[in-house]
């Protein structure tokens, strides 16, 4: 073998050696493609599926917030209507304290009170009030309300430890929620 030769079997053997090194490179480079392709084929699907679900969280997040908004705002004109009803209850009360109707009240606000505390309890009304109830046969004491109230009563026990306030306000108060169920019913009409 001449030097030559051996120079070509150099080169055979180094252009063997590289094909070599490079098919197992590119074997390596194709199995690092195809699995970074799976890596961002699975990370893609990932963020997909994370950005799907926090889109869903913040469309139902901004759902509720509107809801809550509506239902503020709905709320907020029922109580202004009942307001503006027990408003116009509180301004007409003087005319109702008027009326006969008003009269029968009073004797029977008197006549409960006495049941409830006893024949013997103080009344405390307005002098026109008083008026209204002497004309009965209530045998209880009458003190005047002066400008405490207008309109109903409140009796005290002889004691002193019960009482009650059938004021016409209190009775108002009292039946406020039965005026709001009312009113929202003609406002749902």
């Amino acid at each position: 073998m001449g030097f030559e030769e051996i120079l070509e079997s150099i080169k055979k053997q180094k252009a063997d050696r590289l094909r070599e090194i490079s098919g197992n490179s590119d074997d390596e480079v194709a199995k690092i493609l195809s699995k970074a392709s799976v890596e961002v084929s699975e990370h893609s699907k990932n963020l997909k599926a994370k950005a799907k679900l926090e889109r869903e969280q913040i469309m139902n997040r901004e759902m509720s917030k509107a809801a809550i908004k509506a239902k503020s705002a709905y709320n907020g004109e029922v109580n202004a209507a009942i307001e503006s009803a027990l408003n116009v209850i509180m301004e007409n009360y003087p005319k109702y304290m008027k009326t006969s109707q008003y009269e029968k009240l009073i004797a029977k606000l008197a006549s409960v009170a006495m049941k409830e505390l006893g024949s013997d309890c103080t009344v405390i009304i307005g002098k026109e009030d008083a008026k209204l109830i002497s004309k009965g046969k209530q045998k209880f004491a009458i003190a005047d309300a002066g400008s405490e109230f207008v309109g109903g009563l409140k009796a005290i026990s002889k004691d002193g430890k019960r009482e009650v306030d059938y004021t016409l306000k209190s009775i108002i108060e009292n039946s406020k929620n039965d005026i709001a169920n009312k009113v929202l019913g003609f406002i749902k009409e």
